[in-house]
């Protein structure tokens, strides 16, 4: 049996009889496809890297006395990938490879050491990429048979088959198996994709592709969310953070959270690991500017697809603790949040991480944009951005604006006024990346991947 697929295993089977019945039945050299294997890519960003092998038939061949008579047959390796640094196909032995073992268990004679010697498989390849041309009896080690170092888009192999029998084998079904490998090679090597928020690094995001999505879990609370690379070239979170709880409060620590000082008197040091607790969920309608404050359920949250609000959470609450006094009006960024740690609250202003990633999604250039015309696609919820309208949490009044537009919190105090906060609106109509709002407001959440 041949056996092709993504890592190849190849077993070629010979049938020989008894001399008195080869006149009526000769021998038979068969291969058939299957998928039971693995393909291994060393790429940093590749589309494809696959290969398979076309249908292939029977041979006879006639074996009498002590008569040497080849069997040759061929199947075709198609190999797809447009890995930058090409291609490289191995063939290896996976069995042993001084005897023809047969069906049953029993062994036959020893193999001879090439073609021209009887009673051992041998392998041969034709083909632009071919390599090993000659045909050639494999070992347990593996050897390079076809490379490209410039792959097209489908490139293909011919594998050969053959053998000979010299009448002193046993009757009976002969068997060895060939094993495949296509290593492709990109840039660098991409690891495995990570599996929680907390794992993801920049040099992940490097290797992927604009538009590329992942789901990954919150260790904090269990959470999928989705994350993706957008046009500034970042990882952003496509859903409204959704951390809090009904029952009781939270504590995050610098190992789950982005927590990195001890600014505010909020954030604590314990034997090295700091420490913040996220309060209770409340639907209280009242102001609060420098206390934290997370609201919710959200009015109309359904938690999936353009209902999918998450929380909302005054300035205080994003920033794990700021207050008008360890932030005044135009202090800058605060050096901490409630994303998970690896992650950070986007910055404001006309110049911070929500205006660059408005103009990069329209215009595809890295220039702040203060404009909404043209842009507001971009960020609604079948856009890149998958924006939602969240709506927000307004001090005296409470849940408003749900359906109808959205507010996310920065990370950055606004230059006037200490009550305020820079931010980005997503109204009915346009999109406002350079907006502020008041700190005691309750406010969506998005996270921007750590550089």
């Amino acid at each position: 049996m041949l056996h092709i697929s993504k890592k190849i295993m190849v077993g070629s089977l010979l049938t020989v009889l008894t001399a008195t019945t080869l006149a009526n039945l000769g021998s038979s050299l068969t291969f058939a496809a299957t998928t039971t294997s693995r393909q291994e890519v060393h790429t940093e960003v590749l589309e494809e890297c696959t290969f398979e092998t076309g249908s292939a038939g029977d041979i006879s061949m006639s074996v009498s006395g002590s008569t040497k008579t080849a069997a040759d047959t061929s199947t075709k390796l198609v190999v797809t990938s447009n890995a930058a640094g090409g291609w490289q196909v191995f063939a290896e032995v996976t069995g042993a490879v001084t005897d023809l073992t047969i069906d049953g268990g029993a062994t036959g004679t020893g193999f001879a050491s090439s073609l021209t010697a009887a009673n051992r498989w041998n392998m041969s390849y034709t083909g632009t990429n071919a390599i090993l041309t000659t045909p050639t009896a494999l070992g347990n080690t593996a050897v390079t048979v076809a490379e490209s170092t410039n792959p097209a888009a489908s490139e293909q192999i011919t594998i050969h088959a053959a053998t000979q029998t010299d009448g002193s084998i046993d009757v009976g079904d002969y068997f060895n198996t060939v094993l495949y490998t296509l290593i492709c090679q990109g840039g660098t090597t991409q690891p495995p994709a990570p599996m929680y928020m907390q794992d993801m690094t920049s040099s992940y995001c490097a290797g992927m592709n604009i538009g590329d999505i992942l789901t990954l879990e919150d260790t904090r609370d269990s959470l999928d969310y989705t994350v993706g690379k957008l046009a500034d070239g970042k990882c952003w979170m496509l859903d409204n953070l959704k951390l809090g709880s009904t029952s009781g409060t939270l504590l995050l620590t610098s190992d789950n959270t982005d927590l990195n000082s001890t600014t505010n008197p909020n954030i604590t040091n314990n034997g090295g690991v700091l420490e913040f607790t996220l309060p209770q969920l409340v639907i209280s309608a009242s102001f609060y500017f420098d206390d934290p404050y997370v609201y919710g359920p959200v009015t109309g949250d359904t938690g999936t697809g353009a209902t999918n609000y998450g929380y909302l959470y005054n300035w205080s609450a994003a920033t794990a603790g700021e207050s008008r006094t360890t932030m005044p009006a135009n202090s800058g960024d605060a050096a901490n949040s409630i994303c998970p740690a690896g992650w950070h609250l986007p910055s404001g202003d006309g110049t911070g991480d929500y205006a660059v990633l408005n103009a990069s999604m329209q215009a595809g250039t890295l220039s702040p944009a203060d404009t909404n015309s043209g842009y507001y696609a971009n960020w609604l919820n079948d856009g890149p951005f998958r924006g939602v309208f969240s709506g927000n949490w307004v001090g005296g009044y409470g849940a408003n604006g749900q359906g109808t537009s959205a507010d996310l919190w920065s990370r950055s105090a606004y230059p006037s006024g200490s009550s305020f906060a820079s931010s980005a609106n997503l109204g009915s109509d346009g999109v406002y990346p350079s907006f502020f709002g008041d700190r005691s407001n309750g406010f969506g959440v998005r996270c921007l991947l750590n550089n």
